[in-house]
């Protein structure tokens, strides 16, 4: 999974969603880390393989200008820093639409294949995957070359794939989320619509909130700043815009899979789970989400991820638990990791 931070406002961008993301890393991230903003003008973008501190140290991101922009961190998977988000589709030297998501293929795995096609249709038409690599194993989309693509890459193009068709961006976003779906949402933000970010939401967590100086979108409500005293988890299956003031909404039409609501009956099971966990060891999110899943049913689209965010972020609140910030090493790579700890 990934972790993911968006502002649009009156403020410069950078800072914030630097911060953003320092808070989230250890969630679930820290591995490959990202920056786009708009300054009014032009999107600018860095992106690396490694965590924010590293991203701080080798390039200018927290330099960059403009008022509104998205950052991200994930998870190790492969790939140098081209598999890093933002990903970008550029025309002329300039980028056209920068993109993050957050989450994986899950129920539609076995689309794989019929999603490699996509990637190879869009390369066929003109539309330049950046990301193409040679990796071993077949976890990714593979073009008919032999080259691997990551699938943000490819929605990325399939988005502006649409746009180019003459879809406006929340048609296009929602188009190419139900040919391409997976458990995952997306942002987007668009070098012609500097006032406003683009989402689109499949299961995966996207909460937003606000303040008098603007609009905040974070993977988990422990991204806020604390001006942010409230925030709404984003609908399901849906795409829209976020200005810095409000946000506006609409429904998929023609999603294949049916999902699963989150209500306060799961979200006692869930606080149940969890508290339990935490009372005989400490750890992360993910040790979390799956124990969840656990409980949760499985020939539907559910919304584990945002449930932990919204139980823990609940506990913090009542003072039952406390972070505890580590250290983890993934495949010889070291990040930043949150541990949940019971306050007894």
């Amino acid at each position: 999974m990934c972790n993911i931070a968006g502002y649009v406002g009156e403020k410069r961008a950078a800072p914030i969603l630097i911060q953003m993301i320092r808070k989230q890393e250890g969630l679930d991230g820290g591995f490959y880390t990202g920056i786009s903003t708009h300054n009014g003008a032009y999107i600018d973008y860095h992106k690396i393989k490694g965590e924010l501190s590293t991203l701080l140290s080798e390039t200018d991101a927290e330099a960059l200008e403009g008022n509104m922009g998205i950052a991200h961190s994930r998870t190790p998977s492969g790939g140098d820093s081209s598999w890093s988000h933002p990903f970008v589709t550029e025309r002329d030297g300039k980028v056209k639409l920068s993109y993050v998501a957050n989450g994986a293929l899950g129920l539609f795995k076995d689309r794989n294949d019929e999603y490699s096609k996509i990637a190879d249709k869009l390369v066929a038409d003109g539309f330049d995957i950046p990301c193409k690599l040679r990796l071993s194993g077949n976890a990714y989309n593979r073009l008919s070359s032999g080259e691997n693509v990551h699938m943000s890459d490819v929605m990325c193009q399939l988005i502006y794939s649409y746009k180019h068709k003459g879809n406006d961006t929340v048609s296009a976003m929602s188009a190419a989320f139900c040919e391409m779906p997976g458990i995952i949402v997306g942002l987007a933000i668009e070098e012609e619509s500097p006032d406003r970010i683009y989402f689109s939401r499949i299961n995966m967590p996207m909460f937003v909130g606000f303040d008098e100086s603007g609009a905040y979108l974070a993977s988990s409500p422990i991204g806020f700043p604390e001006s942010v005293k409230k925030y709404e988890l984003l609908p399901p299956l849906s795409s829209g815009i976020v200005y810095k003031d409000r946000y506006v909404v609409e429904e998929y039409k023609n999603f294949p899979k049916e999902l699963s609501p989150i209500d306060e009956s799961t979200l006692k099971l869930a606080e149940r789970v969890v508290y339990a966990t935490l009372k005989e060891t400490e750890v992360g999110f993910p040790e979390l989400r799956v124990e969840l899943l656990k409980h949760l049913p499985t020939d539907v689209v559910t919304q584990e991820n945002a449930i932990v965010y919204i139980v823990l972020s609940r506990f913090l609140e009542r003072k039952k638990i406390e972070m505890i910030h580590a250290r983890r090493t993934v495949r010889g790579a070291e990040a930043p990791k949150i541990i949940f700890k019971v306050i007894e």
